[in-house]
């Protein structure tokens, strides 16, 4: 409470050093140095101690760039089959290869995958997929030489899986309620079948199926939370042994060939380290912990060689968890004493609470319906900074100024966001949003909005004989709608269908070009009330990975068709031009994405956009759409969208927005990216963080034309395409501790009916 009260009362907000000083009486500078300084004088010493007692393991790496690569284990044919996420590339099946040490591609999967090695040369794995937009789970697949996939079992949450010898039968977890079990699976038919005699415990983990296929090790959490080896029958599950029974964390069993040895990753030690006991399941006994390895950083998964040479395992390093082995040599293994903290008896719980059948389990209080209202309380805030309005290089609307806020219930049912900005000539916008997703599947939605927009210039002639003059109209929208989405999600892919309606309140205002009110000209309908139809479709498999630049592989498709018929309209202005606001429009985008290998951080991408929209009717002008302007947050710094801005749907870069306009638009986007620098670095204390730098070399090109033939105002015939080339630096940035943030330098220089080279600079949402 003194931290909370500390920091609720600053003025000048961010000063966490101080009111850390407050609260406890020193700073979180100074304990960060002390404690870093503890850190490294512990490891220093975890070293120095191994080197006095015996020497310190030094495992034969056999992968770089890993990052996690773990779980190994051998194949048949002695190769190491192991799963991979190094950041930069889908988490993946890898194999290694002894006789040409590199590995190879296997398989694709749905996060890292635990596999067991078949005889004929498939692997037995656990991936995860979506049962519905909600739910995850675990299940089995085939995967053959080839790469080619075969589903074996449908939403039973299976995973760890192990072949028996004979390959006739496998062992797996099966998750249930809040712990799991052990299971006997046939590979066939994916049919389960329980194991009559297991012991019960809340956590069943790593099954391994002995090689002579009598027994079954795996790893234990029992209900007073130790986590040790034990042996099983493999028939019928019922305990044969403890091959552990202490406080430290004993992990992964895997046995050796003659099925005497067992080994497993365990901390028992202080560090984690692999272990081995032998053991004689039938006359129940197993021997003392020895220790195989005596490494300074950690180890686990250990996967010995059916060959008796080597023991591969999973070796924690600076960069991550690499594939690594050591000699297979039981005249080195040592003693692997019990570390002092793990000595100690757990200290009793507290006795259980007998509770009567009219109160919540594990409470004291009576059970209540849900409420969600207590947890609907705005729950953040946010400023907002958003751009002004331009149009044809000029500020029709200056900036906006507000703040957003929002909030969402425990169980995520209902949602609400809001938000409202003033801009410094006066205007204001807002908005305010609700979600319901009580039935999981469809979502209804409801929002109340208020936005500003402007069109023009208006070549006008006022007086006969005189050059026409330039006005522009600024309008003001509010926006009542509906709607419902339907959505589907995969591990790899995600689709929506969305339709909403509503009603749309129109009003407009003539300026003259000093952007002031006039009324030398007078707008017929200034005011129109209107029905709105949207039906919007999405599409998408783009993915990315931990260091990605960008999203960088797959594609993904977006339609919004849209309709809207002005109410109580007179039919004699129904289809005029410039009386009649109904109009029809279809919007279409197109995104490609393909990464390549480079040097660098992460891989390089190849990044294509296409963009289409085409509107019909009496009231889509030659402004409907505008082709133009940076890609992103709009405009520059000097009209900042920095917080709740709009990004443009049709940029070109090197030029104005609408420096092309019309009923019809389109625009292509192409762009190469490279990694610079992964930085992964802030300002001590200050609300900012620098995450990584990337470079993009781009060619734009865009078009929007129509009315062709129109009447006085409304012809903007078709022109030649503008396109633009250039090179852009892009850096990630977190801001305020919770913002993701791109800021973009960019030198774009037109080709088309250009004035040179335009240099920018951006601060937005994510490219």
């Amino acid at each position: 409470m003194d931290w909370i009260d500390a920091t609720v009362d600053q003025w000048v907000p961010y000063r966490l050093d101080a009111a850390a000083r407050e609260a406890f009486g020193s700073t979180f500078s100074r304990e960060w140095d002390r404690w870093r300084d503890s850190v490294e004088a512990e490891a220093r010493a975890v070293v120095e101690g191994l080197a006095a007692s015996g020497g310190v393991t030094r495992p034969d790496r056999l992968t770089a760039g890993g990052r996690q690569a773990v779980r190994p284990r051998v194949a048949p044919d002695g190769t190491v089959v192991f799963a991979r996420a190094d950041g930069r590339s889908d988490t993946q099946l890898r194999r290694w290869d002894p006789e040409t040490g590199t590995s190879r591609f296997v398989h694709r999967t749905n996060g890292l995958a635990d596999v067991a090695p078949a005889l004929d040369g498939r692997l037995l794995a656990a991936q995860l997929e979506y049962v519905d937009n909600f739910r995850i789970r675990r299940d089995l697949w085939w995967i053959g030489p080839d790469g080619a996939e075969t589903r074996l079992t449908r939403g039973t949450g299976l995973d760890q899986p192990d072949l028996a010898p004979s390959g006739r039968w496998a062992v797996a977890v099966r998750y249930q309620g809040q712990g799991s079990t052990l299971v006997r699976v046939d590979p066939f038919s994916g049919a389960t079948h329980p194991l009559p005699d297991l012991p019960e415990a809340s956590v069943w983990a790593f099954p391994r199926v002995s090689p002579d296929g009598r027994w079954i090790a795996a790893t234990r959490w029992s209900g007073s939370g130790l986590a040790d080896v034990v042996v099983l029958n493999a028939e019928s599950g019922a305990l044969v042994l403890e091959a552990t029974a202490d406080r430290a964390l004993d992990l992964a069993p895997a046995w050796s060939l003659d099925s005497r040895t067992l080994l497993w990753g365990s901390d028992r030690t202080g560090i984690p380290q692999i272990v081995a006991a032998t053991v004689d399941p039938e006359a129940r006994q197993a021997g003392p912990v020895q220790a195989v390895t005596r490494v300074a950083t950690g180890v686990a998964f250990p996967a010995p060689d059916p060959e008796g040479r080597w023991l591969y395992l999973s070796e924690y390093t600076a960069d991550g968890w690499e594939l690594a082995r050591v000699p297979w040599d039981p005249e080195t293994w040592t003693p692997a004493p019990l570390h002092p903290r793990f000595q100690q008896s757990p200290a009793p719980g507290p006795p259980p609470v007998v509770l009567p059948d009219s109160t919540a389990a594990g409470l004291g209080a009576p059970a209540e319906p849900y409420a969600s209202l207590p947890s609907l309380l705005p729950n953040y805030w946010s400023p907002l900074l958003l751009s002004s309005v331009r149009r044809r290089g000029r500020d029709v609307i200056e900036p906006f100024v507000g703040l957003e806020t929002g909030g969402q219930d425990l169980v995520g049912r209902h949602s609400w966001a809001a938000r409202g900005a003033v801009s410094l000539s006066g205007q204001a916008v807002g908005m305010l949003g609700y979600s319901w997703r009580g039935l999981g599947n469809p979502i209804f939605t409801a929002d109340l909005q208020q936005d500003w927009s402007a069109d023009g210039p208006y070549a006008v002639e006022t007086r006969p004989g005189e050059p026409p003059e330039a006005f522009w109209v600024r309008e003001r929208e509010r926006r009542l709608r509906l709607g419902v989405t339907l959505r589907r999600t995969r591990w790899r892919s995600q689709a929506s269908v969305g339709v909403t309606g509503g009603l749309v309140w129109e009003s407009r205002t003539l300026l003259d070009d000093d952007l002031r009110p006039t009324d030398a000209v007078t707008l017929r309908r200034p005011d129109a009330r209107l029905w709105e139809g949207r039906l919007t479709l999405n599409a998408s498999t783009v993915r990315g990975h931990a260091l990605s630049v960008s999203a960088e592989e797959g594609i993904s498709v977006s339609l919004v068709g849209r309709a809207r018929f002005e109410a109580s309209l007179a039919d004699s202005v129904q289809g005029v031009e410039g009386r009649d606001r109904s109009q029809r429009d279809l919007l279409g985008q197109l995104q490609i994405y393909q990464s390549v290998p480079g040097p660098g951080f992460a891989d390089h991408v190849f990044a294509l956009r296409l963009a289409g929209g085409f509107a019909s009717g009496p009231g889509a002008d030659q402004f409907t759409w505008e082709v133009g302007g940076v890609q992103g947050e709009a405009e520059t710094l000097t009209g900042l969208s920095l917080f709740g801005g709009t990004g443009l749907f049709f940029p070109v870069r090197g030029y104005d927005v609408g420096v092309r306009s019309g009923r019809g638009a389109w625009v292509a986007s192409g762009e190469y990216r490279f990694p610079l620098a992964l930085v992964n670095r802030g300002l001590g204390l200050v609300p900012l963080h620098l995450d990584r730098i990337h470079g993009a070399l781009f060619l734009d090109a865009g078009n929007a034309w129509g009315p062709e033939g129109g009447g006085p105002g409304y012809d903007q015939p078709r022109q030649d395409p503008v396109a633009g080339a250039g090179v852009e630096i892009a850096a990630r940035v977190s801001l305020l501790f919770r913002l993701p943030l791109v800021l973009r330098v960019g030198a774009a220089s037109p080709l088309v009916d250009g004035e040179g080279v335009r240099f920018y600079l951006r601060l937005g949402g994510t490219v």
